[in-house]
């Protein structure tokens, strides 16, 4: 847990992943027998780990590089810098920089190597202005090979802090820098921190290993592996069947996943000190919110503890104020509005809000109605929003709840389109600093929230004295005032107070230190040469057929991904984390991905791109290709999709025979009923039943993961189970309807063997009609992966389409349409073909 800390800093979300290696890829830890190895799980992979951006995962940043100071509960260390000055004025540092620091590649980090970090950050600084010393900051400079100097326009308290976060300044080995810039990417990721990345698979795994040269001394865990698992339940019988050790971070493990284990003896369950407060915020401008009364009568109606107890399962404490009193500056007394109905009711009633016939309050005709606004990817936001709207009702209050998918959400959110909404603050170690300087300006929707205050002015000149002040007094009585002012505007309604949450195993504790032809009746010469060109004739007229469908799919996918509302260049800044979002760095994007061409010109440019195989730049991951993302994928993919269908056929084809032969037999019966009840079972419970009963229960496979044939079984069998069902019923049902035809009763008058009349010409005529079908079963597997994919962490072309569905990557998730509604027409082309060369009667139409 001490390296938690150390390396979990202000992460998102923070996790490791299980051992790779055949051998120890599928056992429990003990039987692997290292005790100095540490196995994570994270839903995502590391993605591009440049610390001047913003797309990386910052636990994984952490262990790699290190910045000038650290941020400790105790203040701020030294790190590359042993030490600091700062001049009286407050506008000039002077840092000292640690001898004896190497990158992992040899490279000395001394003070130059820091200045061409800081040189590389300045050069993209229009993505750091979030930052307000990026404002503020008129130069850097190294005066010999031990001294650093910044020198700001006015004094900046926050300074230290934002140094100490790891990104955007944390030091990067200038020979892994691209012609001395990291804008643009880089070609390694060498640090001077603990570890060092000597093992990536992308969508799978991640392994660093100690760092034998570190200058504060080798640490102790020698060996992280980090696996990536998406799926949450999966997440948990991994860590049940001892394939990772430890599950950690805000949202990796939801409060039910994790109530389940506070009384369990083999699994230990720790909670952080609050790191960032969720809250709802009132919109002061809009209709009956900017009457205070009522603001403050939905404080007194917001019952805290129960959304504490009832949907976190008292996991995260109930928030009495806007920032935790953990929290620097914030430890002031204020009064907590306490849940009263009978105070928030006599409020209205002062207030001239009385209730109408149907028990709605009105005032002026108006009636006191409001709706609140809430991210529809977050089942804990709309069960609170449920709760809260079944509350406000019995005071007379309508609450209109409205779930938007995260683009749009935030994108109302920023404009201002919303009464209430839920939002949370930037956290620690950014609060109450960040936070608070944010609402000066339209980046979330505190701006706009704010802007129905009277003392709108006052607070942010109050919080611009903040930034600059020099008196920590002085500091602390401007942070009072503001903080003050806004609880008793009650622009906030404050819920629970979040933490990192981490479950890990009971002894980590301890341990820390060919396909058959079909034959044909022979023909004459003449009649051969003649189905030949015909053949040819009616292959050249599909293939012709099949180029204005495609056409009108590459246009439907491009059409629809440019129909979201929001922002491309925008989605993509947020992808990559871009803290403040300006209308400059938006116009920079738009030209980066070509949006500002007309329309039609981009749609051309765009499939010519796709016709040589250039599908763009991935959203998330800026130094990968789609065209590498999918290659990376799609062996995978196709992997598991061939298995699947070789066990559908193995499995299908002789139960479905059977079941027509012995047609309402015992056996056919229990196959029927079987095919009933799999076929209403979706693949995502059927995986997950799987993995408890195979994996946990009976230990005999692994639960995720990729590497050996053990890992294959359970998503392919999950798969493969409802094309099973639909081809059982497909081939006995076609077997029945050929055995009423006329040949069946010719060749039983004939006398042949009933073995040959059903193998040699009911089962054949039967599977004529079944060929299409199979063949479009093809794409059908290879996009029916993506649930179980996800589920069973398998790194195929299913977890990047989820991936990027969640990122926002919206050239992935058009390419991924495209390749899909290509494989549909071109395996629908390709089985229409054979079924016309297999089938004679098919064949005699078409002559």
């Amino acid at each position: 847990m001490a390296l938690l800390a150390g390396c979990g800093g202000g992460s998102e979300t923070s996790g490791t992943g299980t051992a790779v290696s055949e051998e120890q890829g599928t056992r429990p830890r003990e039987e692997a027998g290292a005790k100095d190895e540490l196995v994570f799980v994270n839903y995502r992979d590391i993605r591009d780990l440049n610390p001047h951006l913003y797309a990386g995962e910052m636990y994984a940043q952490e262990m790699l590089f290190e910045t000038l100071v650290n941020i400790t509960e105790d203040g701020y260390e030294g790190c590359l810098a042993e030490s600091w000055d700062i001049s009286d004025d407050g506008r000039i540092y002077t840092f000292h920089i640690r001898e004896g620091v190497y990158f992992t590649d040899g490279e000395v980090c001394d003070a130059n190597a820091i200045k061409a970090n800081f040189d590389a950050i300045l050069e993209n600084k229009s993505r750091h202005t979030w930052l307000e010393m990026m404002n503020l900051l008129v130069g850097v400079s190294a005066p010999d090979d031990h001294t650093f100097v910044i020198e700001l326009s006015e004094p900046y308290y926050p300074l230290l802090t934002e140094l100490g976060v790891t990104r955007p300044f944390a030091m990067i080995s200038p020979a892994a820098m691209k012609d001395g810039s990291t804008m643009n990417g880089v070609n390694e990721f060498i640090g001077t921190g603990p570890y060092k990345l000597t093992e990536f698979v992308t969508d799978e795994y991640a392994v660093f290993e100690a760092n034998e040269n570190y200058w504060g001394g080798e640490p102790d865990i020698k060996k992280i592996t980090v696996k990536v698992i998406p799926d949450n339940q999966t997440r948990i019988l991994a860590l049940e069947k001892g394939e990772i050790d430890m599950i950690f971070g805000k949202n990796m493990i939801d409060a039910d996943g994790i109530n389940q284990y506070l009384d369990n003896d083999d699994f230990v369950v720790a909670l952080s000190e609050p790191t960032s407060t969720r809250q709802i915020v009132l919109n002061t401008t809009r209709g009956v919110l900017a009457d205070k009364a009522v603001r403050h009568a939905i404080q007194h109606a917001t019952n805290k503890e129960a959304i504490s107890q009832g949907i976190f399962y008292g996991l995260e404490e109930p928030a009495d104020t806007l920032f935790s009193r953990s929290i620097p500056y914030c430890d002031i007394d204020l009064e907590p509005y306490a849940y009263d109905m009978e105070l928030a009711a006599s409020m209205l009633d002062e207030a001239g809000w009385i209730a109408g016939r149907d028990g709605i309050r009105e005032k002026d005709g108006v009636r006191l109605e409001m709706g609140l606004l809430y991210n529809s990817d977050s089942v804990t936001e709309k069960s609170i929003a449920e709760y809260l709207q079944s509350e406000y009702l019995n005071l007379g209050i309508a609450l209109n709840i409205v779930g938007e998918e995260e683009q749009s959400y935030r994108d109302n959110m920023k404009n201002g389109n919303f009464d209430m909404v839920f939002n949370i603050c930037w956290g620690s170690p950014y609060d109450p600093q960040s936070s608070l300087a944010a609402m000066r300006a339209p980046v979330y929707g505190d701006y706009e929230a704010q802007q129905g205050l009277e003392d709108k002015a006052e607070i942010d000149e109050a919080i611009t004295k903040i930034m600059v002040s020099t008196d920590e007094k002085e500091r602390q009585e401007l942070y009072t005032f503001v903080l003050t002012r806004l609880h008793e505007d009650a622009v906030y309604i404050p819920l629970t107070y979040e933490c990192n949450k981490a479950i890990y195993r009971a002894d980590l504790q301890a341990s820390t230190s060919p396909r058959p032809s079909t034959r044909f009746p022979s023909r004459t010469s003449t009649t051969k040469r003649r189905k030949r060109v015909s053949m040819k004739q009616y292959v050249i007229r599909r293939l012709l057929s099949a180029i204005p469908l495609l056409l009108i799919i590459s246009f439907v996918c491009f059409v629809f991904i440019n129909l979201i509302p929001s922002d491309p260049a925008e989605v993509a800044l947020r992808v990559r984390q871009v803290p403040i979002i300006t209308d400059e760095i938006i116009a920079e994007m738009q030209a980066e991905l070509g949006l500002d061409r007309p329309y039609f010109e981009r749609y051309f440019t765009w499939l010519s791109d796709c016709l040589r195989g250039n599908f763009g730049i991935s959203y998330v991951n800026p130094t990968r290709t789609v065209a590498g993302e999918l290659a990376r994928c799609l062996p995978a993919t196709l992997q598991l999709a061939g298995v699947s269908f070789v066990i559908v056929i193995v499995l299908s084809l002789p139960i479905g025979f059977l079941c027509a032969v012995f047609k309402d037999s015992w056996f056919d019966r229990l196959m029927r009923g079987i095919v009933f009840v799999t076929t209403a079972m979706p693949a995502y419970w059927v995986g997950l039943l799987l993995m408890w009963l195979v994996s946990i229960k009976l230990d005999l496979l692994p639960t995720s993961g990729n590497g050996t044939w053990r890992h294959l079984i359970l998503p392919s069998f999950t798969v493969s189970l409802s094309y099973i069902s639909t081809y059982i019923r497909l081939i006995r049902n076609n077997m029945l309807e050929n055995m009423k035809q006329d040949y069946v009763l010719y060749a039983n008058v004939r006398g042949l063997p009933q073995k040959n009349i059903y193998v040699k010409h009911v089962l054949k005529n039967s599977m004529h009609t079944c060929i299409v079908a199979i063949g479009m079963s093809i794409p059908q597997l290879i996009s029916g992966t993506i649930v179980v994919e996800n589920v069973f962490a398998w790194p195929g072309l299913g977890t990047l389409c989820i991936s990027s569905i969640f990122n926002r990557d919206y050239p992935v998730i058009q390419t991924y349409v495209l390749l899909i509604g290509v494989l549909f027409v071109l395996f629908n082309l390709l089985f229409d073909i054979l079924q016309t060369v297999s089938d004679p009667r098919l064949r005699k139409g078409d002559a």
